[in-house]
């Protein structure tokens, strides 16, 4: 067992529960697992009913997040990291394939304004490292 369970709660279990029959303990285990698949299937069908309706993304739909930043962070990932960490000033390195290594080198600067926080980006090209 990987957790051992500390003696005084195993003491107030003992203390306050019975042994039961073996056919009344299956018995609950089968209506709980009734319950779980219940609760798991009404989960399932609420995610596919909210994608079927168009609503992928759940932030954009209740309001806490803007189309544009939400555009924003799904094109440039790194722009959404910068911006969760509270970094301003960061180098972006875009690896693509093993074989042509780094491809393209970029700056981006976060600036806070009244609107929001604006990504200004310097590309540079860089060298294909082996």
């Amino acid at each position: 067992m990987f957790f051992r369970t500390p003696r005084f709660i195993r003491r107030w279990i003992r203390r306050r529960m019975h042994p039961m029959a073996e056919e009344k303990a299956l018995s609950k285990k089968q209506k709980l697992s009734y319950l779980y698949i219940f609760f798991a299937w009404n989960a399932f069908a609420a995610v596919i009913y909210q994608l079927s309706k168009g609503n992928k993304y759940w932030s954009v739909t209740h309001g806490l997040v803007t189309k544009e930043e939400m555009e924003m962070e799904l094109k440039r990932p790194a722009y959404a990291w910068a911006k969760t960490l509270g970094i301003q000033k960061a180098e972006v390195y875009r690896v693509g394939n093993p074989l042509k290594g780094v491809t393209q080198l970029q700056d981006i600067n976060l600036e806070e304004t009244e609107e929001g926080i604006n990504m200004i980006t310097e590309e540079k090209s860089a060298e294909p490292q082996p």
